[in-house]
């Protein structure tokens, strides 16, 4: 066809952003309008944390942005590049190209210019401009670090919400002692990875990050470790939705395996002989699977605490559905402002017997079938132009 090769990624990313936008709510089965615009203002609370109430949905979202380096840092690149290393020519879309002899080095001393491309190395500005790159990974973390001042401010209980934003203040020692060391190993090439004294506090910096975030998960999102926990379920808890509790124990187990990977991935991978690239491509699916199991645990914490304390009565189940009836059936009785009633009857087909409500007419009926009748009653032409409201019952007789 003649086409860039560059040209393809413009495409795609046009018709995601056109699609995403697009105000056409028929056929929802295409378009899901209600769903887009639902991520989109949650996605507007987010990123605008301190000005709004923090829902669960907010925390959650941002949660799951902390999973999703690699999307805001390719993000981040496909704009850069598109906007500073490419030139439009009508359907012809060239980069710049930056053509380096085979005695040039491209590091800190010598690097590729703004607006161009190396070739022969791969390297850019846009991949390499350490204060870009750390700005973009601190994103995620800043979101639910506003979040939790927001709760703060709402609910001003120093725990759990004070302690959390510590937990995600980690992230911003972790990248910031990242950047410096970058820049102090830089600045000439004689200088070792470990002369660096931010390298050091680089490292103690990960090691507090991902203590804080394996047990603020274990302990706090997902509440096990419970000292109430029953002695055949030890580390567990009191409540648990998941009858299996080998589950449990072998997310705890995952949960600090892949979370150990995806920060040494995030914060020590241009520290090792391994290359950085290579290693994201392998735990950041790795992440999205850690994450995936995440949810559940902390979406069933959330369910128990919120029962437990009488902010959720409503009948609802977040097991698999093992009983006789169907969905729709199942969702008419959670949306029947009565709840359910019987539910082992109902939840079986069958109907629970409901007490008819007596109409007003009928209930005044019925109460003067059973009032004593006066007898003896005579009224004379004189009592019956008296007003009714002033009769005495001398009056009457």
């Amino acid at each position: 066809m003649g086409l860039s090769p560059l040209l393809f990624p413009l495409i795609l990313m046009a018709i995601c952003v056109v699609w995403f936008f697009n105000p056409l709510a028929t056929p929802e089965g295409l378009f899901h309008r209600s769903s887009r615009y639902w991520l989109l203002r949650r996605c507007f609370y987010c990123f605008t944390a301190p000005l709004h109430m923090v829902t669960f949905a907010d925390f959650w979202l941002g949660d799951q942005m902390n999973s999703l380096l690699t999307v805001f840092l390719d993000m981040q690149y496909f704009v850069c590049f598109y906007a500073t290393e490419v030139d439009y020519n009508g359907w012809n879309v060239v980069a710049r190209a930056h053509h380096s002899g085979v005695n040039d080095t491209i590091d800190s001393l010598h690097p590729v210019p703004w607006g161009y491309v190396d070739y022969t190395s791969g390297q850019d500005k846009c991949s390499t401009a350490a204060g870009l790159r750390s700005f973009v990974l601190i994103i995620p973390a800043a979101v639910r670090f506003l979040q939790c001042l927001r709760r703060y401010r709402d609910a001003p209980h120093f725990h759990p919400h004070l302690t959390n934003a510590g937990k995600y203040m980690t992230t911003f020692l972790v990248v910031g002692f990242g950047a410096a060391n970058r820049w102090y190993v830089g600045r000439s090439p004689d200088i070792s990875q470990f002369a660096s004294p931010f390298f050091y506090l680089w490292i103690l910096s990960y090691i507090i990050s991902f203590t804080y975030t394996f047990l603020w998960d274990v302990f706090m999102d997902w509440g096990l470790c419970d000292p109430k926990a029953p002695k055949d379920m030890p580390y567990l808890r009191n409540e648990m939705i998941y009858g299996v509790k080998w589950y449990y124990y072998a997310a705890i187990v995952q949960d600090f395996v892949l979370r150990l990977l995806w920060v040494m991935n995030v914060s020590l991978g241009e520290a090792w002989t391994l290359e950085a690239e290579l290693l994201l491509c392998v735990t950041s699916p790795l992440e999205l699977i850690r994450r995936f199991i995440w949810n559940f645990l902390r979406l069933e914490n959330e369910h128990v605490n919120n029962c437990g304390n009488f902010r959720a009565v409503r009948d609802i189940s977040i097991k698999p559905i093992e009983f006789k009836g169907t969905l729709e059936t199942l969702i008419n009785k959670i949306d029947n402002d009565d709840a359910v009633t019987h539910r082992h009857d109902q939840l079986n087909g069958k109907q629970p017997k409901k007490k008819q409500r007596k109409t007003a007419a009928k209930r005044i009926i019925s109460h003067m079938a059973h009032m004593p009748l006066l007898q003896h009653i005579h009224l004379s032409d004189h009592n019956l132009h008296k007003p009714w409201s002033k009769h005495s019952t001398s009056d009457l007789v």
